[in-house]
């Protein structure tokens, strides 16, 4: 799938001092700025998501989130792992289950996985699976599978049909995007932009001239490489999740899967962008968003995840739909004017 976010929007013109960008995660990062020492910047910057992406990665068969995969015993994990994981369990709960840390069966039935490890490319999809199969997926996708004890170690329960597993996916991103922003500003970057995947995005400070950071929005209908609208972000992070045509031509248009049912989200939101306080809950509510609309979000439940982890619950979202764009009242949204 193109990208979901415009880059060359928010850098255009001068607006940031420095600018790299590196292959991880299987996608490319960008960072770019203004202040602090740029060599040190992203050097730190490629170490710290090399760690993480050790963490994390479901390519990785030494990673904590493959070992708790490939082991019906306790696992012991990261204590940044473990603070992931308990995020995706209880984001899931506030979600309706519109989002979930255990999808990774489903991806694997709906022939998704090759499409998104590194190089796929042309990867072609799967045959479309029977009623039974996708009822057993569905099944293996509970988030209630998966199991804390009180010594923070991890374990997927349950031995009937497809076996459960865990695909941190998008929110790991969205962490990746904070914890890089994060570095960035203790090691002096006034200003700061991050993006993850172009889907993915952190900020910190202003641009060079003070103002917010524009962050360029697909056009949902348009060609890949165009944007109709954009943000105006100040602070925080933003994560955009899209579910495109039905008739487009990729096998893979439609890559955001219902746990819930187990088929391709039909919510008829095509494009749904969140911004908040925090990577993670920006991933989890765009995903939940384009799967069953804002009415499956638990806002209470929501509220209470945000004070346990000392940020704010606000949220603004942006929605593409058939009958147009629809914002919240506070969305600092714009449409393209040129």
């Amino acid at each position: 799938m193109g990208a979901l976010i415009d880059l060359s929007l928010p850098l255009a013109g001068g607006e940031s001092d420095w600018r790299f960008s590196f292959p991880a995660m299987g996608t490319r990062i960008d960072v770019a700025g203004r202040g602090g020492d740029p060599a040190a910047i992203a050097r730190d910057s490629c170490a710290l998501v090399a760690e993480l992406e050790s963490l994390w990665s479901v390519f990785r068969s030494d990673s904590d989130v493959s070992r708790i995969n490939a082991s019906t015993d306790w696992c012991p994990v990261d204590r940044r792992s473990d603070a992931l994981l308990r995020d995706a369990v209880e984001l899931s709960e506030a979600s309706g289950g519109a989002f979930s840390p255990l999808v990774g069966a489903l991806v694997e039935l709906w022939g998704l996985k090759g499409a998104r490890s590194p190089g796929a490319g042309g990867a072609r999809p799967a045959p479309t699976p029977s009623d039974e199969e996708v009822e057993r997926a569905v099944r293996a996708c509970d988030p209630s599978r998966l199991h804390r004890d009180s010594r923070g170690r991890w374990r997927i329960a349950g031995d009937e049909g497809p076996r459960p597993r865990l695909d941190l996916g998008g929110i790991a991103k969205g962490e990746t995007a904070d914890r890089l922003r994060d570095a960035a500003a203790s090691a002096g970057a006034e200003g700061v932009l991050v993006s993850v995947g172009t889907s993915s995005i952190a900020v910190h400070g202003s641009r060079r001239d003070g103002s917010a950071w524009r962050v360029g929005l697909r056009d949902p209908e348009g060609p890949e490489d165009s944007w109709g609208s954009r943000v105006d972000l100040a602070r925080g992070s933003l994560s955009t999740s899209g579910a495109l045509l039905p008739g487009a031509a990729s096998p893979f248009a439609r890559h955001i899967l219902d746990p819930r049912s187990g088929r391709f989200a039909s919510s008829g939101i095509r494009q749904a962008t969140v911004m908040c306080a925090s990577g993670v809950l920006a991933e989890v509510l765009s995903t939940a968003l384009v799967v069953g609309g804002a009415d499956c979000v638990d806002e209470e439940a929501v509220r209470r995840w945000a004070q346990e982890r000392g940020v704010g619950c606000g949220w603004e979202f942006v929605l593409m739909t058939s009958e147009g764009p629809v914002r919240s009242g506070g969305a600092p949204w714009a449409p393209r004017s040129d």
